[in-house]
């Protein structure tokens, strides 16, 4: 602990108030800095999600109406996100959950997405799960990946 004597700088009641303003301010800064982790969230997914769609590797094999539905939300998203620049961390969160329930395999437009993965590896890859090429295309597609695998990948041989 830092010891605080009397002097001609700064009285020790003007120390103790600007300690005190700092205490309440963090708090402040710490809720600002969720938020903006939120909506950089949001967006970081929802670019990312289009870059996805965009790769030749990816994007020609999802089907037409899948890939018409993602695009609308990620442009619905980015658009709400330049109308609500200071939306809170709730709101950020909550539209996110809305483009990922457009975006991950679980969600009724993107039913075939698993087929896709999987018809993207090469026919004779001994890995019986698409992950390692998610992994190579997109971090995007590590979570939709994820959910495909039924049990856990095969063990290198030693």
């Amino acid at each position: 602990s830092a010891r605080v004597s009397s002097g001609p700088w700064l009285s020790l009641s003007y120390i103790e108030r600007m300690v005190a303003e700092a205490e309440r301010y963090r708090q402040e800064d710490e809720k600002n800095k969720e938020r903006v982790e939120a909506k950089n969230g949001l967006e970081n997914y929802a670019f990312s999600m289009r870059n996805t769609i965009n790769d030749p590797q990816v994007g020609d094999k999802i089907p037409a109406e899948d890939k018409a539905a993602i695009e609308k939300a990620v442009s619905e998203a980015l658009d709400w996100l330049d109308h609500n620049p200071s939306a809170e961390k709730e709101e950020y969160e909550k539209k996110q959950k809305e483009v990922e329930g457009v975006c991950t395999p679980s969600s009724p437009r993107c039913t075939r997405l698993p087929a896709v993965l999987k018809a993207l590896l090469p026919a004779d890859s001994p890995v019986a799960s698409p992950v390692p090429l998610a992994l190579a295309v997109s971090p995007v597609l590590v979570p939709l990946a994820l959910t495909l695998v039924p049990s856990p990948l095969p063990r290198a041989q030693d």
